[in-house]
């Protein structure tokens, strides 16, 4: 009885580690570089450099500004699908908001 109970007791342990390793040597992982994960973040937005007149004429009025923080002073405006930062007068980045 006892010789049953400790092969039944190795066979469910050797199952229950052959089932684990099994399973780790399927995963997987998947890096895909953002700017590869799809068109949607193929937003068009203000290029670095562009000024403050330029960005409205071309985008048109944001939905919110904020801004001056820090110094030099950093602006802040949103648009529906991007935010423009400037330095200033001056665009420094834009990045698209994640939808």
């Amino acid at each position: 009885m006892k010789h049953t109970q400790s092969l039944m007791i190795n066979l469910g342990l050797t199952c229950a580690l052959s089932f684990s390793s099994i399973t780790a040597a399927n995963a997987e992982t998947l890096a895909i570089p953002l700017g590869q994960q799809g068109n949607h973040w193929e937003v068009a937005r203000p290029a670095t450099g562009m000024s403050k007149a330029q960005v409205s004429t071309e985008y048109g009025e944001p939905l919110e500004r904020s801004g001056p923080v820090g110094d030099p002073g950093i602006y802040i405006w949103t648009y529906d699908k991007f935010k423009v930062y400037f330095e200033g007068e001056r665009v420094i980045h834009s990045v698209v908001i994640a939808q």
